[in-house]
């Protein structure tokens, strides 16, 4: 997947900027998430089908038997 900064999630404000840091973006294979006091927002691009959608997450949670986390799509 594709980590964005702060500074790159806010920049994005076409379709070809998201394409262009699709293409040249840092790739991640894992993230680190800290406590809920530490917590600072996470972006990234996610792929739906053929379609590129830059998000939000705005939830984490890890506990026993259900684990999830939730995003919002930058319109």
């Amino acid at each position: 997947f594709i980590m964005l900064t702060k500074t790159e999630f806010e920049a994005v404000n076409t379709k070809e900027a998201l394409n262009d840091l699709h293409i040249n973006g840092d790739e991640k294979s894992e993230f680190t998430a800290k406590s809920d006091a530490n917590f600072n927002p996470v972006y990234f691009i996610a792929i739906d089908g053929t379609v590129l959608r830059i998000v939000e997450m705005t939830g984490l949670t890890f506990k026993a038997g259900e684990n999830k986390a939730s995003f919002q799509e930058r319109h």
